[in-house]
């Protein structure tokens, strides 16, 4: 498999530049501020219980994968066919005017093409 769209360089670059921000704001996101509010308890009904850590590791790794597959996705993969050539267009043309109608020494000329 080679990439079309993409360098090998190039796409290890993006990916890793892209896994380590999610993963930079994966850890941005432990350090939250307390505030206390006069709602709170109407919040906490309405949030029910919070995020586990687990929870936020299943979806760090799911961000990851996705952001893997948008990086191959941009890379443009495609797979190198094994000794046989490129496939080729073939047309075949043949002409239906007035003057394949004529009459020739061997017949009609479009009998004859």
């Amino acid at each position: 498999m080679h990439f079309t769209g993409l360098t090998n360089t190039e796409f290890a670059l993006l990916f890793s530049a892209a896994g380590l921000a999610a993963v930079v704001f994966y850890l941005l996101s432990f350090r939250r501020r307390k505030a206390v509010v006069a709602t709170e308890p109407i919040w906490r009904r309405v949030l029910g219980k919070r995020r586990t850590p687990f929870r936020k590791l299943m979806a760090l790794l799911l961000q990851i994968l996705v952001l893997f597959l948008l990086s191959l996705a941009a890379a443009d993969p495609k797979t190198r066919l094994s000794t046989q050539s490129q496939p080729v267009a073939q047309a075949i043309i043949i002409d239906t005017s007035a003057s394949m109608n004529a009459f020739d020494e061997k017949g009609i000329r479009l009998k004859l093409a």
